[in-house]
């Protein structure tokens, strides 16, 4: 009798174990329903663009399954010329030609694949005037070198976005110190009285890494790196530095090597407290 007893409680404890685990299984069944199996698009790079500027623009989107067999926008002005896939369709190029004639507004794009569509939109916006604007440099200029993480704290919100958490210890001499936008804007006048014409931004666009603290670590270059504010904060500071008569020069990366720039238009350049020839080529390797 007792091998019976054993014999049931190991069939009801198996029977048990059965109901738990189908009934597992019922309830992961509507995820795996709702999972996209069509293509998907995560990010569209750049984010808009402007009327008037160049008559081609090269788009970069990002998601899963984007090998498009067509692609298509809603704006008799707007071609695509030509789309490439990158293998595994996680990237889709597209050459958009812009007619002279198309207005502002917004052009919705839907990309035919394989496993489906799907569309996205692209802001067009029509370009601010450039009247006494992009006025260049001269050799009466006189430039600063700022490293924005490193010159004042004017907004300890952005100190740890939550995207990045942890990254901001002024302690660690790699860490982020919480310099940002608004702390530069905060010292125009001080700077405006070292007689400084040109401020040099080094790159203010958002990076990966927690020790990027510099701007050479681009992840993104059509966003502000979180640290330092967002884009508003940047429009401010432009504007504010126009009416104290000074210029806004930001630095730029591509393929992880800095760009040189040559200081033949500026006579009197800055940099960390260094004097450079004419002549010289500017660099940085950090």
């Amino acid at each position: 009798m007792r091998e019976v007893y054993l014999l049931r409680r190991r069939v009801c404890l198996w029977a048990a174990f059965a109901v738990a685990f189908l009934g597992s299984l019922a309830k992961a069944a509507p995820q795996e329903l709702t999972k996209p199996t069509g293509p998907v698009i995560t990010k569209v790079e750049p984010p808009n663009w402007w009327v008037g500027l160049t008559p081609e623009v090269l788009l970069l989107l990002s998601g899963h399954d984007l090998e498009a067999t067509h692609v298509g926008c809603n704006l008799p002005t707007l071609r695509v010329s030509r789309t490439q896939a990158a293998a595994g369709g996680n990237y889709l190029l597209i050459w958009l030609t812009i007619g002279a004639d198309t207005k502002s507004g917004t052009a919705v794009c839907r990309i035919t694949a394989p496993k489906g569509t799907t569309s996205f939109e692209l802001p067009l916006a029509a370009r601010a005037p450039t009247l006494g604007k992009f006025q260049g440099l001269s050799q009466d200029d006189v430039m600063y070198l700022i490293m924005p993480d490193r010159l004042a704290n004017g907004d300890p919100t952005n100190d740890e976005p939550a995207e990045a958490p942890g990254a901001h210890d002024r302690s660690k001499p790699r860490a982020y110190h919480g310099g940002d936008l608004r702390g530069i804007q905060n010292h125009l006048p001080y700077l405006k009285d070292l007689g400084v014409t040109t401020l040099w931004l080094t790159p203010i666009v958002k990076n990966g890494a927690t020790q990027d603290y510099h701007g050479y670590g681009a992840v993104d270059l059509y966003a502000v790196d979180p640290h330092l504010g967002a884009l508003k904060d940047y429009l401010d500071l432009v504007a504010a530095a126009h009416k104290q008569g000074m210029k806004i020069l930001t630095g730029f990366t591509a393929r992880c090597n800095i760009i040189s720039i040559r200081s033949h238009r500026s006579k009197k350049v800055s940099t960390a407290g260094q004097a450079v020839r004419p002549s010289e080529t500017i660099r940085s390797n950090h």
